[in-house]
């Protein structure tokens, strides 16, 4: 690999449209809608991470919220660049709620966080 003037390695010649970038995106994209789509069924190594903020909406707005985040499918190009589909927010009685998804890896390979949080939780 060639080194950048910033110091770090360049990757500018990965094509990330090629045929294995194409299925690594399609698995994770997949996985990351099969643990959304699992809500409110996530089990172990996955954790589903709801904040206090929500938490203090009550019941009725955690359901709803979580319903949101489990249907969740506009993804656009802005807030989803690599097509991972692990990152959404959408408005809940006029506050912005983030729902994001993490992996924290782990000896069994992809350990899954999907919070849910207020946007000013960030």
């Amino acid at each position: 690999m060639e080194e950048c003037s910033s110091g770090g390695l360049g990757l500018a010649h990965i094509d990330m449209n090629d045929e294995y970038h194409i299925r690594l995106r399609d698995t994770i994209a997949r996985e990351n809608d099969e643990l959304r789509h699992s809500i409110p069924n996530i089990t172990k190594p996955n954790v589903l991470r709801i904040t206090e903020g929500i938490m203090l909406m009550g019941t009725e707005s955690v359901q709803k919220i979580l319903q949101r985040v489990r249907a969740f499918s506009k993804f656009t190009e802005d807030d989803d660049p690599y097509g991972h589909r692990n990152f959404g927010f959408f408005k809940h009685r006029k506050k912005k709620i983030f729902w994001t998804i993490d992996d924290y890896g782990g000896e069994d390979g992809r350990n899954l966080v999907l919070t849910v949080m207020l946007a000013d939780e960030w």
